[in-house]
């Protein structure tokens, strides 16, 4: 007999393990990169992990950015891009939010390139990403963006580090 037993003896208890799904750390196709953004969006941040573009993408249709500033889910891993290029296209950056400098928070964005068409509606518009408290680094876009407010050729907002990018994309809006 079990000391202090609160349970059933003729129904026994099952412990079931909670697994947490994989995290993306390779995107080669757009479907990677979409099940990377809604792990960002529900919560990962990524912090300490590198995620690596390994292949050229084109995607369509983008219209929620990796990171969300309303909730405070900002990416704050590394994505390196390793020279690939995403050809993007939709509503929002390919980034809306990575780390917050005010609570050190900082995620890195490297070795990337977009190209393709963003027109948002709303504040925040970058051709890689919409509001920057982290690091971006050797990144360069030719993407057009378009946005209401806080508009630029590499970010929308900046609060971070931008270092070795240059855009050459047509920007329509209010420049940051």
């Amino acid at each position: 007999i079990l000391k202090d037993f609160k349970g059933d003896p003729a129904q026994p208890t099952i412990v079931r393990p909670t697994i947490a799904p994989a995290l993306i750390k390779e995107i080669k196709d757009a479907d990677d990169l979409a099940a990377f953004r809604d792990a960002v969006n529900s919560g990962e941040t990524y912090e300490g992990e590198t995620v690596t573009l390994t292949n050229d993408i084109t995607v369509t249709d983008w219209e929620a950015g990796i990171g969300i500033e309303a909730d405070n889910k900002p990416f704050s891993g590394i994505f390196d891009g390793q020279g690939h290029v995403i050809n993007l296209a939709g509503s929002t950056s390919l980034f809306a939010l990575i780390g917050k400098a005010n609570e050190h928070n900082y995620g890195t964005i490297q070795n990337c390139y977009t190209k393709g068409t963003i027109t948002n509606d709303s504040y925040y518009t970058g051709g890689i990403v919409g509001d920057n408290g982290g690091t971006i680094r050797n990144c360069y876009s030719t993407a057009l963006c378009t946005g209401n407010n806080n508009t630029g050729g590499i970010v929308g907002k900046h609060s971070g580090t931008i270092l070795q990018c240059y855009a050459t994309g047509a920007i329509n809006g209010e420049l940051s």
